[in-house]
């Protein structure tokens, strides 16, 4: 079962279902930047007005000056610097910022996916999508034992990343994505201003800002049905993972919600492309989380994860 992960306090917010690095800024103004509510507006636009921005070459990216890149690093998306936007000097000094006050939760509250349990696979299902058919894996406790499911909200969590499912604007909108900005704070849409927006199907990085999680990755799924796009959706999110070395990231259903994507075909292709990652990187990361919030959300992912993340077959007798 996907659990229902409550932190000690009794307070639970809740979302509505969906949706390089350059010169750091100095410590003192990205204190002043993350401490929004200590400063004007006029101060935070100065202190964005200085961070200066590096274009680098990617699939998805072009850039006039990348051909004077001759350094060795991955190629990675056009983003002002997060350098000094994420380090707070200490951890309470970070969660004193949090939107959420205490009502956070930690990566060791969320409870791991079974694996170790002998559980017979549900061979009686009869899959219709091809992802299904395509997808099915053995069973694989390393790789079971670094899947989370999260049924609540994902600005409470407190791990490297979490993704939000954004629009091509990265300025904010419905569902995940509004509530997101509105706990990260007014400076995530100032920030992301600096991004010039995002395609269908890729992702870029942001500092969480007041959110528990150290880095938002904003990702643009499709509009209705597009498997390639929405694939390609959880792949960039993937390789932002392993080019920030980001150990925990938890994503949503991502065009799930208001973009129209059905909600078993989606979850196919998540449940896939995530799995088929982990099947080579899978090491470099100490947890991922699939984030639920509706019912039929929970359902879908109790029917579809063990064919892709098997529990322990029966043994023989």
């Amino acid at each position: 079962m996907i659990p229902t992960t409550n932190n000690t306090n009794d307070h639970h917010h809740h979302i509505m279902e969906d949706s390089q690095v350059s010169s750091p800024p100095s410590s003192s103004a990205a204190a002043a930047v993350v401490s929004e509510d200590a400063m004007q507006d006029s101060q935070v636009d100065e202190s964005l007005s200085t961070t200066t921005l590096t274009t680098t070459t990617r699939t998805t990216t072009t850039s006039s000056s990348s051909n004077n890149n001759h350094n060795n690093t991955p190629p990675l998306p056009i983003s002002p610097s997060l350098v000094g936007w994420t380090e707070p000097s200490t951890l309470q000094e970070k969660r004193s910022l949090y939107a959420c006050g205490n009502d956070f939760v930690t990566l060791d509250q969320l409870e791991l996916y079974p694996s170790n349990r002998e559980y017979p696979i549900l061979s009686q299902f009869n899959p219709e999508h091809d992802a299904i058919k395509k997808g099915y894996y053995d069973y694989n406790e390393a790789i079971n034992k670094k899947i989370s499911f999260f049924r609540g909200d994902v600005s409470q969590l407190e791990i490297d990343a979490v993704v939000n499912a954004a629009n091509e604007s990265l300025l904010g909108g419905g569902g995940i994505d509004g509530a997101i900005h509105r706990a990260a704070g007014g400076i995530l849409r100032k920030y992301n201003a600096l991004l010039n927006g995002c395609d269908t199907g890729c992702t870029k990085i942001s500092p969480g800002f007041k959110l528990p999680a150290k880095y938002i990755l904003h990702t643009v799924g499709p509009v209705g049905e597009n498997p390639q796009k929405l694939t390609s959706a959880y792949t960039t999110c993937l390789e932002l993972v392993e080019q920030y070395n980001i150990k925990s990231v938890a994503f949503c259903g991502i065009s799930t919600g208001i973009f129209g994507y059905p909600l078993d075909k989606a979850t196919f292709i998540a449940m896939h492309t995530v799995r088929q990652w982990m099947e080579i990187h899978h090491e470099k990361v100490d947890r991922i989380i699939f984030i639920t919030f509706l019912k039929k959300e929970v359902d879908m992912y109790n029917t579809v994860a063990p064919y892709f993340f098997p529990f322990k077959p029966l043994q023989e007798k």
